[in-house]
């Protein structure tokens, strides 16, 4: 089991080439299911409807949720390969798996209606081009940043990590939440960030994703990079200040 481009856990890291072509060979090999966690990075975010297409692999199950209703309605479903069909169909015929809320048709027809909705005006491919376009700005922002020490990610579900020191990425004391800091300040400025860890370690370190809608316009990307900007400029003084005190 696996998330193609990590979620809250380690702000969107990034596999490398060809990584995933081997993990479904060595699952091939010995007869074990690679189902791809999709609840964060499907539907389209990353520029794939399936970020694991990135990497040329087809998973045995894909599991879909947050993108499915664009958050209009709780919605979660679970796809998989006609090889698993097969094998359903030809032993007890049933998928043993319910809720009391299962096949909720609100839910459903939310679902349904965004699906069209990204289809329609083609938001995979945009989130792949916006998706550039914000990384091409962040790194920009990293340039005039001291405490910025990466921007990673594909598409719109980019992570950018916050380090003391970008040469060493020597981390912060857990005396100095830097990414709640962030979190914080962009909020009073009207930028939502999503809270993550920097995966170092099993977890360890600051970080945040930013993952705007996939309708996102460019002059909002241009806004939300100002605001990003200036909230990060904001806690770098203080972490400044507090470091240099240390």
């Amino acid at each position: 089991v696996a998330e193609p481009v990590i979620g809250a856990a380690g702000a969107a890291i990034t596999a490398p080439d060809g990584y995933y072509k081997k993990v479904k060979e060595i699952c091939e090999e010995n007869e074990i299911l690679l189902i791809a966690d999709e609840v964060m990075s499907g539907m389209g975010r990353t520029g794939r409807m399936l970020a694991i297409e990135h990497w040329g692999v087809i998973p045995d199950i894909a599991v879909l949720g947050k993108g499915m209703s664009a958050g209009y309605s709780p919605i979660a479903a679970a796809v998989i390969s006609d090889d698993i069909m097969e094998t359903v169909k030809n032993g007890s015929g049933v998928i043993m798996s319910g809720h009391t809320y299962s096949a909720n048709p609100f839910s459903a027809r939310a679902a349904l209606a965004v699906l069209r909705y990204i289809l329609k005006y083609d938001l995979v491919k945009q989130a792949g081009i916006k998706g550039e376009k914000l990384k091409r700005m962040l790194k920009e922002v990293m340039k005039q940043s001291s405490i910025i020490g990466d921007v990673r990610g594909k598409g719109l579900l980019l992570g950018i990590e916050f380090v003391a020191d970008q040469k060493s990425k020597k981390t912060f004391p857990s005396s100095m939440p830097v990414s709640a800091l962030v979190i914080s300040e962009a909020k009073k400025r009207g930028l939502l960030l999503y809270p993550s860890q920097a995966g170092i370690d099993g977890g360890g370190g600051d970080a945040v994703i930013i993952a705007p809608p996939l309708t996102i316009s460019d002059k909002e990307l241009e806004e939300l990079i100002h605001i990003f900007k200036h909230a990060v400029h904001e806690i770098e003084k203080q972490a400044e200040k507090v470091m240099h005190e240390r």
